[in-house]
């Protein structure tokens, strides 16, 4: 007799054919023990112990950039947002349950994984926590702030709070949105940072990146950081902030639009120190420009004047 996590017996009885891929992976330990539950479940396992493993054993485990680093080092890997895009693969193999073991891996790793996929997990207990491949909204995540009919905001995460209201010129505001679909949104957009105050600005980005929306179906999630840096010419005084979509095509505004605040652009200290010139001259046009003097040279016949 072994211990058995309770989830695979209740798993057992359940119908069709399905398979599972465990966590972490170690093919010369954890492996042994998954495949010791599968005495009790039955069920395909996308890993498994093999003295001596011909060379397709984990083709699947080996067919994406995403599987093969899960695969070799029991990493997520984080410049990749597309979340449902990267685990169809395994949905599409009809691997049903991601399956992560709180025996065999730390706690940090767990939360590492657990934020990566975002999305709530079908069942979790003291030994494990278990995933569908193939998450669906409204049962496995929801929408917090709906921008259009198909897409919106599952999370916006943001620097907002450490500016504490106040930015300079040319300074940057981070934003890292979560994005969900509840059905095929069929068309591009772009996910915009609004400034409105005393001049206004916009910051927009690709929504979906190298997995653009008209190629999203419904229950897709998508993790993205933006980086809007500031034009250095922003006029200072106080900028509502807002979050919203644009048509990449009309350029106008689709949807609705989330309020972020308030944020106080600050000015750029400027100094200008005058070089050594042979002419000094005070001369000032209008408010904005003075000519502080000016040199004068002569090389191959012509005249230089620098001012």
């Amino acid at each position: 007799p072994f211990d058995v996590p309770a989830w695979y017996t209740q798993l057992a009885p359940a119908p069709g054919e399905f398979g599972l891929l465990e966590l972490p992976i170690d093919h010369r330990a954890w492996d042994k023990e998954y495949m010791r539950y599968q005495i009790v479940h039955a069920k395909p396992l996308a890993q498994g112990h093999i003295s001596r493993p011909t060379r397709d054993a984990y083709r699947l485990l080996d067919s994406t950039p995403f599987l093969s680093r899960l695969h070799a080092e029991n990493q997520m890997d984080w410049a990749l947002g597309d979340v449902t895009h990267q685990l169809r693969t395994l949905a599409d193999a009809n691997i049903r349950y991601l399956i992560l073991h709180k025996t065999f891996a730390e706690p940090e790793q767990i939360d590492e994984w657990r934020r990566w996929l975002v999305y709530a997990p079908v069942y979790e207990d003291d030994a494990l926590v278990v995933y569908e491949t193939a998450p669906v909204y409204g049962r496995d995540f929801t929408i917090d702030q709906p921008l259009t009919d198909a897409i919106g905001l599952v999370a916006l995460d943001s620097n907002l709070a450490a500016l504490d209201g106040r930015i300079l010129q040319a300074g940057t505001v981070q934003l890292t949105a979560t994005w969900g679909s509840r059905a095929a949104p069929a068309q591009a957009y772009e996910s915009c940072l609004f400034l409105d105050g005393p001049a206004r600005e916009q910051h927009c980005f690709e929504l979906g990146g190298n997995w653009p929306t008209q190629e999203w179906t419904a229950s897709e999630i998508v993790r993205q950081t933006y980086n809007a840096q500031l034009s250095p010419f922003l006029a200072p005084g106080d900028y509502a902030l807002s979050w919203g979509l644009l048509d990449p095509e009309s350029e106008q505004p689709v949807g609705q639009r989330l309020a972020l605040g308030d944020l106080t652009v600050l000015p750029i200290v400027r100094t200008f120190e005058a070089p050594a010139l042979s002419n000094a001259v005070d001369a000032t046009f209008g408010d904005a420009l003075t000519l502080v003097g000016y040199d004068l040279s002569q090389a191959n016949g012509e005249i230089l004047v620098t001012v």
